[in-house]
């Protein structure tokens, strides 16, 4: 049986209250997500431990219900209080809501309404098969959980609807599917779409990935963000997700900024983490510069690389993995030519790419090859998750 014990801290009851919501308020806004330095040049990376998010959620959880415990708390129904300054400071710094840190509090608080209400809320999630309301469908067992199990305890189960109530909010999508948000030009996001025929101020890069929507029709779903606009909007309307990546983008509008970044984010976290080092590169710009942000879908590809493409030939460029192996690569290994209609390895390759990769990836690109004259090239950026080619980026050269 869990149990509760009291350390005396000299702070009289009135106070003791305000301690705990305040430190646990802290303990939910603390950035974990750094990168750790030990001595020398060794780092360990939170992010890379597969078991990370659980491990800060126990030690999140635990620590709340430690201090609780010695202010003679953990038992009182303003415990709950606590519980949801937690969820606030995971919030407001990560736009993380602490789910697994708050049941993990609560379970040490009050462990058989808290497994009760878990059980009921894993087979609401297994039974409702809607990822949109299946978690505020179990989330809204520990109120009727606990109305049941301290039916004379009023200011606990008002606290409990309270803190559920809260966690429904921030961790329930509410807002339109990306496709319709970022469609707004009021807000500052541009779909590829509503780009196309404008010479709105978003940079060559953005405007050569909307020439490629326009001319190919393989484009990942793309948005905007306009220089200038505040980019705080759109973290809280984003959904990325590890099954859904994003590519985030510059597209130097003036200066001397070089559009050779690609960071490839699977969550919020990442995400606000990517959108401010560009904007951060950008402060060191000349006055006049500016940049956009191209977020771009990122396919879970099985091959990605680069293709040259000239009016009668092709030089095709591709390894094994996704696209932030590709970037992170020197140079791919798989090197082929392809002029004539046949694909030629070049020497020293090790000519790996599966011919049904590269028949897609020529079908893809041939309706760009016919429009080029003989003194163009383009440079295409490539993925292929193994049903279809994607054509991720456009960079257009003149022959010499």
């Amino acid at each position: 049986m869990f149990f509760c014990w009291t350390i005396p801290m000299g702070i009289s009851p009135p106070f003791s209250q305000l301690v705990l919501v305040l430190l646990a308020l802290a303990i939910g806004a603390l950035p974990l997500q750094k990168t750790i330095r030990l001595a020398g040049s060794l780092q360990l990376d939170l992010q890379t431990w597969p078991w990370q998010r659980s491990l800060i959620a126990l030690l999140q959880g635990s620590a709340v219900f430690a201090i609780a415990a010695s202010l003679d708390l953990a038992r009182s129904p303003l415990y709950l209080l606590a519980l949801l300054a937690l969820s606030i400071g995971g919030y407001l710094t990560q736009r993380q809501p602490l789910l697994a840190a708050i049941a993990v509090a609560f379970v040490w608080s009050d462990w058989p309404t808290a497994t009760i209400a878990l059980l009921l809320g894993v087979v609401s999630i297994i039974v409702v098969q809607n990822s949109r309301w299946s978690w505020a469908i179990a989330i809204a067992a520990f109120p009727i959980v606990t109305a049941l199990m301290h039916s004379q305890d009023g200011l606990r189960v008002a606290l409990t609807v309270l803190l559920a109530l809260w966690l429904v909010m921030v961790s329930t999508p509410t807002t339109p599917a990306l496709d319709q948000v970022f469609s707004r030009p009021e807000r500052g996001v541009r779909d590829l779409s509503s780009l196309v025929g404008t010479q709105a101020p978003v940079g060559h890069r953005a405007h050569n990935l909307v020439q490629l929507h326009q001319q190919s029709g393989a484009t990942p779903q793309a948005w905007v963000l306009q220089p200038g606009d505040d980019p705080e909007w759109l973290l809280q309307v984003a959904d990325v997700t590890p099954e859904e990546p994003l590519a985030v983008l510059s597209s130097p509008v003036g200066g001397s900024l070089q559009a050779e970044d690609c960071q490839i984010v699977r969550d919020l976290v990442e995400l606000r983490q990517a959108i401010y080092a560009v904007l951060a590169d950008y402060q060191r710009q000349p006055v006049g510069s500016g940049v956009a942000i191209i977020l771009q879908r990122s396919p879970l590809a099985r091959y990605a690389g680069w293709v040259m493409l000239r009016s009668q030939s092709a030089e095709i460029l591709g390894l094994p993995g996704d696209r932030q192996n590709l970037h992170r690569s020197s140079r791919p290994r798989d090197h082929y030519r392809w002029e004539g209609q046949k694909f030629t390895p070049v020497s020293g390759s090790s000519a790996d790419l599966p011919r049904t990769v590269l028949d897609r990836l020529v079908a893809r690109f041939e309706p760009l090859q016919r429009s080029l004259s003989p003194n163009e090239e383009l440079m295409l950026e490539w993925a292929d998750d193994g049903e279809q080619a994607w054509l991720l980026q456009l960079f257009v050269t003149v022959c010499s």
